[in-house]
């Protein structure tokens, strides 16, 4: 059960300040990126950065791609609102269709 606590402070703090603090919570893969993505790549971000570290990861991930082909980053989105909310969500599919269009 302390555990348990301990983690739920973390959040908590992470999420009054606005800074992860969580490490090793998923495993590193992105010494693998090229060697694993050889296909061309579509990132979409919510472009408000909260606490998910979905940002940090995406742009990561967009650098290091070999074959980077379309970056969308959706001013005043959050990541959870990219999930429902019909602006975002509507802005997201139109540039994936086109990417898919154009890159399948």
């Amino acid at each position: 059960m302390a555990a348990l606590d301990t983690m739920a402070d973390a959040r908590i703090e992470e999420t009054r300040s606005g800074e992860l603090a969580r490490v090793n919570w998923l495993p590193d893969t992105f010494h693998l990126v090229d060697q694993l993505m050889t296909q061309p790549l579509q990132v979409i971000l919510a472009g408000r950065i909260g606490n998910t570290g979905s940002y940090e990861s995406g742009i990561q991930l967009w650098k290091l791609a070999p074959n980077p082909v379309d970056l969308m980053v959706i001013d005043g989105a959050g990541h959870y609102e990219m999930y429902d909310e019909p602006e975002y969500v509507s802005a997201a599919v139109d540039r994936l269709v086109n990417f898919y269009s154009n890159n399948l």
